[in-house]
């Protein structure tokens, strides 16, 4: 299956940002080899990660969003305004990142083993939106760094794909 790679790393992730930086591998429970969901039931994003559409998903403080689902269209505007420091974060894998990518995005590919290391590495107090390739595995991820503390991240509703079909820009190569 070609969703087994990234539900075994959202699960380590997951174990991981869950269990702490004292977590050791013993720790980390068994991946079960049959396909699993994306969040489990005890997992569910509360109210404030639950993902909304609109104009609910800025934020007049400081912080841009709260876990929300941005369309393709608000992630633009967002990347295009000037008076905003956004960071848009791929976790693709590295040969889809370097085919076609949001122009300006981060490559932390979730499939890479310094994964969670590097989203550690991100200031806490950054504005976030994660991508991948159809919308799914960056909620969980969006999930599992505000668990890790980061408060102002969300992701892109359809990731990728909807970003293509909307004919918003791309631009190829390592970035």
């Amino acid at each position: 299956m070609t969703r087994r790679p990234y539900l075994i790393a959202l699960g380590l992730f997951a174990a991981v940002a869950l269990a702490g930086p004292a977590c050791s591998a013993a720790e980390i429970p068994a991946v079960q080899e049959e396909e699993t969901p994306l969040l489990e039931e005890s997992q569910e994003p509360d109210e404030a990660t639950a993902g909304v559409t609109g104009d609910e998903a800025v934020d007049e403080s400081s912080d841009l969003c709260d876990g929300e689902q941005l369309a393709v269209e608000e992630v633009y505007e967002l990347m295009t305004d000037d008076t905003i420091d956004v960071t848009v974060i791929d976790i693709r894998r590295p040969h889809e990142y370097e085919e076609e990518h949001v122009p300006g995005s981060l490559y932390i590919g979730i499939m890479q083993d310094d994964f969670l290391q590097r989203v550690r590495e991100l200031p806490r107090d950054g504005n976030y939106i994660i991508i991948c390739w159809h919308g799914n595995t960056s909620r969980s991820v969006v999930f599992n760094m505000m668990r890790e503390g980061f408060s102002s991240v969300c992701d892109v509703a359809g990731g990728y794909d909807a970003w293509r079909a909307a004919g918003l820009p791309l631009e190829k190569g390592e970035g």
